[in-house]
């Protein structure tokens, strides 16, 4: 059925005054009558003033006090007060405020009782259509105040300021309404499975829902007078996270990824983690950091050639218009510790562009270079022969016993691509005897290059992990094989 809006109006202006007569303030009052603040070439201070003229209510029946003059002038000081803002490097902010939930209901309740009074056939939501919220109009009161004493434009952005305005008394009202609705719940036509799921905590998300008719069953008189309402006030400053991404080169076998930890106690007093992000973390002003990287290599094993491809997230930071020479830098101070290189440059991604850098972590192909030894003597040119036919070979692997601690057991089916083998130069069998004091003899140890798919255990798949992978190299050339040394020289994912 349609319904006149000039009935409406008409209706709103009666109203308006019996609004404060009841006890409440000049901008609910106002707002509830169909006025559009920030249509009208209105100015919070006139507003203000009219109010301690006038109107003036100790705290206002519906919005609690959140709309007048000595609420609204304290938010501005707590503004005012904040040091933080200046730290960031934003131009804008955007401002999210929280209100009680009981305000909206309160609000309702009103309405409700004077139509009632006025035996008005327009309905509770013919009435409150169009109506500014409570919300809507602190936020006119306070940008335009606070845009006077800050310098941030106030507009969409990356930095966020949440407010939440906290009632005292919210949880004994929520209570109070919960009972109302629960002694009147036989009376009303309402969805069984939300009658049954109704509980004191999401009683403020059900009754909005309500039907006219039911809310008034439920709550037909006017809310109780706040008194002075205790109103307190939370401001939280957060900018989005932003992404530095590159690709870390590990030339060392003895740096672990993340920092390493057993029964809380710090393992290792370095990892690439903490070398990538301290610098990053520092500089940007970040609360936080959390490193993202496609795999990861074991602490023995190096990452060389084109490197791994990773990302860090700088949590909450304050600076963020980074230049070409401060990701330089972040690379150069890297190459002081000998351990870890970039390798190509560091840059800023969005947040979207992680998934492919996770999609990959399961799907791309990576290369291994291992320095393999046999138990047992053998003919090793018919060997490395029999090594490079090998290509295409699909093995399943059971959680390796190493990892067990941290994976879930299954089996694992994982393709290996191709196999390449060949015979160590000196210098790399010297390279190798400097850093370790045990080399088997020379004629029983080989280098194999294997391309595979990503995920695949290369220790296991050339020991066998005492029949935990099949086939494995040692099963394929029916000798036993062990590992001396692992890098990884290839991932095939273009990133970023």
């Amino acid at each position: 059925m349609s319904v006149n809006r000039e009935g409406v109006n008409t209706l709103r202006f009666k109203v308006c005054t019996k609004f404060l007569n009841i006890g409440c303030c000049l901008c609910c009052s106002l707002r509830l009558c169909g006025v559009d603040f920030t249509k009208q070439k209105l100015e919070p201070e006139c507003l203000f003033e009219q109010e301690k003229l006038n109107y003036m209510v100790e705290s206002c029946i519906i919005c609690l006090g959140i709309l007048q003059v000595e609420f609204i002038t304290s938010c501005v000081k707590e503004f005012q007060k904040n040091t933080e803002l200046s730290k960031y490097d934003s131009e804008n902010i955007k401002i999210n405020v929280r209100i009680p939930a009981s305000v909206q209901i309160r609000e309702r309740m009103v309405v409700n009782f004077l139509l009632k009074q006025h035996s008005s056939k327009i309905s509770l939501s013919e009435f409150l259509k169009n109506i500014q919220s409570v919300k809507t109009v602190w936020k006119w009161c306070l940008l335009k105040l606070i845009q006077r004493v800050i310098s941030k434009q106030i507009k969409e952005s990356p930095l966020t300021l949440d407010f939440s305005i906290l009632y005292c008394n919210e949880e004994k009202e929520m209570n109070d309404m919960f009972t109302s609705f629960t002694q009147a719940k036989n009376c009303i036509n309402i969805n069984r499975k939300k009658l049954r799921d109704a509980t004191k905590k999401n009683i403020s998300s059900l009754i909005p829902s309500m039907s006219d008719e039911d809310f008034q069953v439920c709550f037909p008189s006017l809310p109780n007078k706040p008194g002075k309402a205790e109103l307190s006030k939370q401001m939280t400053l957060k900018h989005d996270s932003i992404y530095i991404a590159g690709r870390y080169v590990k030339r060392t076998r003895l740096l672990c990824q993340t920092p390493w930890f057993i029964n809380g106690k710090t393992i290792s007093n370095d990892s690439i983690q903490e070398s990538i992000s301290t610098d990053m973390k520092k500089y940007t002003l970040s609360d936080a950091s959390k490193f993202i990287c496609s795999g990861r290599e074991d602490v023995d094993v190096r990452m060389i050639l084109n490197g791994r491809p990773f990302a860090l997230e700088l949590i909450n930071p304050k600076v963020t218009k980074l230049q070409i020479d401060d990701l330089q830098t972040f690379s150069n101070n890297l190459l002081k510790n000998q351990k870890l290189t970039i390798f190509g440059n560091l840059k800023i991604v969005n947040k979207k562009s992680l998934n492919k850098l996770k999609l990959g972590e399961q799907s791309k192909v990576k290369t291994y270079r291992a320095l393999c030894f046999s138990k047992q003597n053998f003919d090793k040119t018919t060997f490395l022969e029999k090594l490079t036919q090998l290509e295409k070979i699909t093995i399943n692997q059971v959680t390796p016993v190493r990892v067990l601690h941290r994976r879930s057991l299954s089996t694992r089916p994982r393709m290996i691509y191709e196999i390449r083998a060949r015979s160590p130069s000196s210098q790399e069998l010297n390279k190798y005897h400097t850093n370790y004091n045990f080399l088997p003899p020379e004629s029983r140890v080989f280098i194999v290059d294997i391309k595979t798919q990503a995920g695949t255990y290369i220790k296991e798949f050339i020991n066998g992990d005492f029949g935990r992978t099949f086939p494995s190299l040692s099963d394929l050339l029916n000798c036993k094989l062990e590992i001396l040394a692992l890098d990884v020289t290839n991932i095939n994912l273009k990133w970023p």
